[in-house]
């Protein structure tokens, strides 16, 4: 169901067409990372991973490779055959507490920056409501843009054409403006769902009986 979301959204808004030579947004084999932003939010995700996220994960894990490695050269039982009784060493209890909370507060001021920017949602120019079912997606759209709805399946091994994308094709596509605030209405008819567009940043569940409510603003 996420990647019936990705391909009925993320085509449109990059070509125009579910059936295209590139399209901006879906896998390429060998892609390691993000899929390219196509929305100031999901630009903002990917800054938050690449430049808060990433170089505090690898210089813990580093400190702790480090430390781990230092313990085994310097405390093995030939090295140290008397071992130390020491049960408390003051300044290192409050490194250790003071420097792990001050990591917190570097990642915590962005990513709450982050968290609003992606649950306030600005007046939008158009709504799109999102129906989720066992196993495709239904859009509807107001009034004002026509009023209609339609499905939107997953099309199968056997209808796929040239430029099509296996389990992320699909037969009837979303459009939806450029350069445009969409609020997205998502709710399902069954189960939990999961309607997600990377390249959008946008990540929601579908849950019956509840209203969930994103938004985003395409670049391309």
């Amino acid at each position: 169901m996420v990647r019936g979301g990705i391909a009925a959204l993320g085509s449109c808004a990059a070509v125009g067409a579910a059936r295209a030579e590139t399209i901006l947004g879906a896998p390429v084999s060998g892609q390691m990372g993000f899929l390219p932003a196509n929305t100031v939010v999901q630009a903002d995700i990917e800054w938050f991973h690449n430049d808060i996220l990433l170089p505090v994960t690898i210089g813990i894990s580093l400190l702790v490779l480090v430390l781990l490695a230092y313990v085994v050269y310097r405390f093995n039982e030939q090295a140290n055959p008397v071992a130390s009784r020491t049960a408390h060493n003051g300044p290192l209890e409050i490194a250790w507490t003071v420097v792990p909370a001050l990591v917190l507060v570097v990642i915590a001021v962005p990513s709450f920056r982050l968290l609003s920017q992606q649950l306030i949602i600005p007046a939008p120019d158009m709504t799109l409501k999102v129906t989720a079912s066992q196993w495709h997606w239904n859009y509807g759209y107001p009034k004002s843009d026509g009023g209609f709805s339609f499905d939107s399946l997953i099309k199968e091994d056997k209808d796929l054409k040239p430029g099509d994308i296996r389990l992320l094709s699909v037969d009837n596509a979303a459009y939806v403006p450029v350069g445009k605030i969409v609020e997205v209405d998502v709710v399902s008819q069954d189960v939990i769902h999961s309607f997600s567009v990377p390249s959008f940043g946008i990540k929601i569940d579908a849950v019956p009986g509840r209203l969930n409510k994103t938004w985003f603003k395409a670049d391309h």
